[in-house]
């Protein structure tokens, strides 16, 4: 069987110090048909010389340098000069196992699949094929967990290998993280509306790491609570326009409430002197107080249910105590 192109978009910025890492899962990959897409968005370290020298070391990788303007335009620079047939995402600062195109494109291939997923942990099978309803059975479990915190495969593009006809097709293209701060959701949205036939699979094929402290998860924003909410009022629009069921509402409103916890802790730890007054608006915006209403606590365990309540009632000391006993 002839090997179909493969085109691997890496969005590049000031990572000189995990790139060679990231590169070299690409290059040692067993599957070989491969378009490495190397899209250097203005770093100002020495990742862009980087991505210049292994472009001499290995023919099927491509260099674009370009003004820094955020990972979600990076990655569609990477699309509108991607060529192969199947479309996959790395983030610079991870890498992944040497067989993961391999074996995504394997079962991509044996079950007629549009898309293959990997890293899902609470499949018991090796891997599973969903023919139907992909919005309420794969879309729904991206917006978040149910309320026991299970039944989640997670919203990020890192994990899949996407059908390059499918993007194209219906001109799919990532919105900036700088305006909504998680650019792999509405991708997500947008993409899984028109996609027919999704492989789940239980490796763990992608190395997802965590000591970039310059990372966008990591870095405090001080408007990160109207991002957070800016995003929860986009994806409830999205719900409403693919009629998905009341469970995606639920599980829309559960991410919500976490996202909030991000912001409480993120506030503590890092504005120590002025944290008070930003808590304060937090806990009595609007938007927050009208999905606190629509939560059912009663199925959270004992721990979310009192802390719920606590956010409700604005009981701002003991929020702020149970953060900073809880720490990170």
């Amino acid at each position: 069987m002839e090997e179909e192109l493969i085109s691997v978009i890496v969005p590049v910025y000031n990572v000189e110090k995990y790139l060679q890492r990231c590169i070299n899962s690409l290059i040692n990959q067993t599957y070989k048909n491969l378009e490495i897409i190397l899209i250097n968005d203005g770093s100002e370290d020495k990742s862009g010389e980087l991505c210049d020298k292994y472009k001499n070391i290995d023919p099927r990788i491509k260099v674009i340098h370009k003004k820094n303007q955020g990972l979600g335009f990076a990655r569609n620079t990477g699309l509108e000069n991607a060529t192969g047939k199947y479309i996959s995402f790395i983030d610079s600062d991870d890498y992944i196992k040497e067989n993961m195109l391999e074996k995504m494109y394997k079962y991509i291939k044996s079950d007629k699949s549009d898309t293959v997923l990997c890293n899902i942990c609470d499949i018991e099978e090796e891997a599973i094929c969903i023919k139907e309803d992909i919005s309420n059975n794969v879309l729904l479990r991206m917006i978040g967990a149910n309320y026991s915190g299970k039944n989640y495969i997670g919203m990020s593009v890192w994990r899949g290998l996407y059908s390059k006809e499918i993007i194209e097709d219906n001109n799919i293209r990532f919105y900036s993280e700088r305006e909504y701060i998680s650019e792999d959701i509405i991708f997500d949205f947008n993409y899984y509306r028109y996609s027919k036939r999704v492989t789940l699979l239980k490796d763990y094929l992608y190395i997802y790491c965590t000591n970039n402290e310059s990372s966008l998860t990591k870095k405090y924003k001080n408007n990160r609570f109207q991002m957070y909410k800016k995003l929860y009022i986009k994806e409830k629009e999205l719900i409403n326009s693919l009629n998905l069921c009341e469970e995606a509402n639920e599980r829309l409103n559960n991410t919500f409430y976490w996202n909030i916890l991000v912001c409480l802790k993120q506030e503590i730890k890092y504005k120590p002197n002025g944290y008070k007054k930003n808590i304060k608006k937090i806990l009595e915006d609007k938007t927050l107080v009208k999905v606190l209403s629509e939560i059912d606590d009663s199925k959270m365990n004992f721990k979310n249910r009192l802390f719920v309540n606590m956010i409700r009632k604005r009981r701002k000391f003991i929020i702020r105590l149970i953060l900073k006993i809880k720490g990170d």
